[in-house]
């Protein structure tokens, strides 16, 4: 069950409980199928606007720095970030983290994955250096709160080689990737959606920066074992077979 269903149905149920009107306990037992499903099918324009209206609803039953709004929030920045919308999301993943901070304190694992999307997010903007200095300033945190082998440090690692290379600094992203990718797959697992977004995006990043073979030759790993073990046809190997396509310019 994903986080934005779980966040749905605890709405519902406290919706129930506070005595809410009739006509908002319908409101969210249509939003929960709406959302749920928007968020699913990947179509992110229409999932914003369901989540605008979740946090509405958020607002009323628990008021705007409840933990569940906050989720709420940060689920819609990265709706705002998936369908390209980078000044709308950055926004919003900051006062999701500034509240976040007040409310949970900044060691919070919630205030922390704020924080590692923002990175990413930053990286994906093409905002390098500020997003490394987000991601070095995070991984000082994680490691003293979870350790520095936690799924969060780990993603944290990924989003700073991704802004190392970024910034054109291959040989030292190479050895952060090196390490970071064993650790995922020991710790993860190889075809955990942690480890298959960092591949997918270190591999995206190299090729941004004309190191288009290495790229390749990253992908084509991830897709053979894919293929051996999940099969042709699984999402997962259809994921790097299409990254491939791209990558060759077939």
């Amino acid at each position: 069950m994903n986080r934005l269903r779980k966040n749905l149905i605890t709405l519902i149920l406290a919706v129930i409980t506070l005595n809410v009107s009739a006509q908002d306990k319908g409101s969210v037992s249509d939003l929960i199928k709406e959302g749920v499903q928007l968020n699913d099918q990947g179509k992110y324009a229409e999932a914003i606007a369901a989540y605008r209206d979740i946090i509405k609803l958020d607002d009323k039953v628990y008021g705007p720095e409840h933990p569940v709004t906050l989720n709420d929030r940060m689920d819609l920045a990265t709706a705002l970030q998936a369908d390209g919308k980078y000044p709308l999301a950055e926004t919003e993943y900051r006062a999701v983290i500034k509240l976040q901070e007040k409310v949970l304190g900044p060691e919070h694992a919630h205030t922390l994955n704020t924080r590692n999307n923002l990175a990413e997010m930053l990286d994906d903007e093409g905002k390098y250096s500020e997003a490394e200095k987000e991601c070095r300033h995070i991984i000082e945190i994680e490691k003293k709160v979870v350790g520095p082998e936690h799924r969060l440090t780990l993603n944290s690692r990924g989003n700073l080689a991704v802004a190392v290379i970024g910034q054109g600094k291959t040989e030292e992203a190479e050895t952060r990737v090196e390490e970071v990718l064993k650790l995922m797959e020991e710790r993860l697992g190889w075809d955990y959606p942690d480890t298959v977004n960092f591949t997918v995006r270190f591999a995206t990043a190299l090729a941004h920066q004309n190191k288009k073979q290495q790229a390749i030759d990253i992908v084509e790993r991830a897709e053979e074992r894919a293929r051996k073990n999940l099969g042709p046809d699984h999402s997962l190997t259809q994921k790097y077979a299409g990254l491939l396509r791209t990558l060759k310019g077939q």
